[in-house]
């Protein structure tokens, strides 16, 4: 059985080793390290201070946006050796993605640093980290 967290204000920090997350509208700072486990964050809309930093080591990480979301809030995912699914994102047309064979990076922040993860993307509203697991971008239905 997992844990639902939902529209709580003001922040959020959670640091666990195997969880089931269910995490929907979150406002103002997050910050989840989920070492393990699943974690589904779902936004419905966004604030200007709205930052969430979502990381794993080898559990996997779903972002599920509301579709007018898409575009409108940065996003960028990270990955050693997992894969990033980001299907959703496709309407936007120009996405940055770099794979060195080392890590991959999947950004909506263009930026003409030749760096494979720079400091722009690692500002984007959401912001999500793995070394092993999966990342997923999708709509939410």
């Amino acid at each position: 059985m997992g844990q639902s967290i939902r529209d709580v204000r003001g922040g959020t920090y959670i640091d666990g080793l195997r969880m089931k997350l269910d995490c929907t509208d979150l406002v103002g700072d997050v910050h989840i390290r989920n070492c393990f486990g699943t974690t589904r964050y779902s936004k419905r809309s966004q604030q200007a201070s709205d930052k969430a930093r979502l990381i794993t080591d080898s559990g996997k990480i779903e972002i599920m946006l509301k579709e007018d979301l898409i575009g409108e809030i940065n996003v960028t995912a990270i990955s050693v050796a997992g894969a990033i699914r980001y299907e959703a994102l496709a309407p936007l047309g120009a996405l940055r993605i770099c794979n060195d064979m080392t890590l991959m990076t999947v950004s909506t922040i263009l930026t003409p640093d030749t760096n494979l993860v720079s400091p722009m993307a690692m500002a984007a509203d959401i912001l999500a980290q793995c070394r092993e697991g999966d990342i997923t971008i999708d709509k939410m239905v």
